[in-house]
């Protein structure tokens, strides 16, 4: 039998008892939290107490996009809860990554601090920025171009994405006075910047990361832990 991976956007609206994807999401999502808790500002007791309707809530929230890497192959696995779960098309779902668009994360604090010469930019509306959250590939598959293809997929979301408004220039109007009106920032080209914060011992990581563009940009304290931002201009 042929192998392919396959990265899926979870469709909008959704739920439980009409998309089979968002089962899968759920199930890869709980088997990340308890194979790599280390990894996630979340919990795997947190998160299983999750009803349907929230599961389904966390996907359709606006300025969010989930995608999913499904695997289609010879490959079986026990039906345990760190191991991947196939659909009814014998895909298998092995990773996952989130991208957070500027309407999510405007007004919500920097925590912790963007770099400076970003947090600067978006004072002074410069620059939409928009953030990877909850990479994770399952340990069975990767080394093999999974995590490369999640990143690269959401790179191409943010590419392609039309901003919905201009929240986060209207959150830095209120600290910044010099700021453009909201009407005038709309005819201007803003560069986008996707961000991701990575610990310094996810040596692994890092290095995909680099491999697809992304550039470090300082460390900081995460959690207690040493963690460094990276950015790439899209």
């Amino acid at each position: 039998m042929s192998e392919s991976i396959a990265i899926h956007i979870l469709p909008k609206p959704v739920t439980i008892s009409t998309s089979n994807l968002l089962s899968l999401y759920k199930y890869v999502r709980l088997a990340a939290l308890l194979t790599n808790p280390e990894a996630f500002g979340s919990t795997y007791a947190r998160e299983t107490a999750f009803s349907d309707d929230a599961w389904a809530e966390r996907v359709n929230e606006r300025g969010r996009e989930t995608l999913l890497a499904l695997f289609h192959g010879s490959e079986t696995h026990t039906a345990t809860p760190s191991a991947p779960r196939e659909n009814d098309k014998k895909e298998t779902a092995i990773g996952t990554l989130t991208v957070l668009f500027p309407i999510m994360l405007a007004g919500h604090p920097q925590d912790p601090a963007y770099p400076p010469h970003i947090a600067e930019e978006v004072r002074a509306c410069e620059v939409d920025v928009y953030m990877l959250v909850g990479m994770w590939v399952h340990p069975a598959h990767r080394g093999r171009g999974v995590g490369k293809a999640l990143v690269q997929r959401a790179m191409e979301v943010v590419e392609q994405a039309k901003l919905e408004g201009n929240e986060q220039c209207e959150e830095a109007s209120g600290i910044n006075e010099s700021c453009d009106t909201v009407q005038e920032k709309d005819k201007k080209q803003k560069k986008k910047v996707l961000m991701l914060l990575v610990h310094d011992i996810q040596y692994d990581a890092i290095r995909l990361y680099r491999n697809t563009g992304f550039v470090e940009q300082g460390s900081v304290l995460h959690g207690g832990k040493a963690a460094t931002w990276m950015t790439v201009t899209i």
